[in-house]
């Protein structure tokens, strides 16, 4: 996880430290405030600290990242029985205190390797697992106040601008004429016509956990919202070779051919957006997957 960290693009809006999250507990969980407390990571939308042996504290480091939070809070316990994956279910909810204006929680700690980190993956088992995982968590019924995402939960053409934008950025780096006739293809593709499902949102391979090469659990869920299933169908492209593909499909239980599609134009945008993100300083992992990404996304055609 030590490469994978905020562009300078995305500021902090609170000071975060050691010494926060120990008089956070103190006044909350005094219980726990007298385990060891060493800083993990940090995100886009969140900072994470090691508490002891068993738990990570997720602190919002943006207001947006404490409307994420408060997500997984309301929704993760709910969603985890259906799920043949382990995701990290709040087993506290923090309030806000001690000059910190955020609600954060406590979540277990699960022992793996980032699958974005990872040397060696047992791809087929991936390709099932992730397949299986997804086809699962889009099946979930999804209520009536489940949160909705303006960002993810948008059409691809919603994205033109910001793609666009960024590959002119990256001549030289990136076949920027392919990746534009492609993307304005797939922009092109009709848009999902079934009910909203529950999505992950965000599933990038620094958000899967691996052991022993095979997937193990799937992290941050602060992006969940009910949608389109296109988006977290990126994922095959972010993670698996095309000839994995298929295998991600059958396990999966079936993708419609344009939702395959879009998904593939997903694929596409975090492709870019990685890239674009390890030229602002969120490390080199970030350039090699979102390189990995552009190269399959290019050459998968439509299997």
């Amino acid at each position: 996880m030590s490469d994978h960290r905020p562009p300078a693009s995305v500021p902090a809006e609170v000071d975060i430290d050691v010494g926060l999250v120990r008089r956070l507990l103190a006044a909350q969980r005094p219980e726990l405030a007298v385990l060891p407390i060493t800083p993990f990571a940090t995100g886009w939308d969140n900072a994470l600290f090691r508490v002891g042996d068993a738990l990570i504290a997720r602190m919002p480091r943006r207001s947006v990242g404490a409307d994420y939070i408060q997500h997984e809070i309301r929704w993760l316990a709910h969603l985890a029985p259906h799920l043949p994956l382990p995701i990290p279910v709040p087993v506290w909810s923090g309030a806000p205190g001690e000059g910190y204006p955020y609600c954060w929680s406590l979540v277990p700690w699960m022992e793996g390797t980032i699958a974005g980190n990872a040397t060696e993956l047992d791809l087929p088992a991936v390709a099932t697992a992730l397949g299986s995982f997804l086809g699962a968590l889009h099946k979930i019924p999804v209520p009536t106040d489940a949160p909705e995402n303006a960002y993810r939960g948008t059409p691809l053409r919603n994205r033109t601008e910001p793609i666009f934008r960024q590959l002119m950025t990256m001549s030289g780096a990136v076949d920027a004429p392919a990746l534009r006739a492609l993307w304005l293809r797939l922009m092109a593709v009709p848009g999902w016509k079934g009910a909203a499902v529950w999505a992950h949102g965000d599933t990038h391979p620094f958000n899967l956990l691996t052991r022993a090469g095979k997937l193990s659990a799937v992290l941050d869920w602060g992006d969940m919202h009910a949608g389109e299933p296109a988006p977290d169908l990126a994922g095959a492209w972010m993670l698996l070779p095309p000839e994995q593909h298929p295998a991600f499909r059958e396990a999966y239980g079936g993708i419609d051919d344009e939702t395959w599609a879009r998904g593939r134009g997903w694929g596409l945008y975090y492709g870019v957006t990685l890239l674009a993100a390890s030229r602002q300083g969120a490390g080199s992992a970030f350039d090699r997957v979102g390189q990995q990404t552009l190269a399959r996304v290019l050459t998968s055609g439509d299997q």
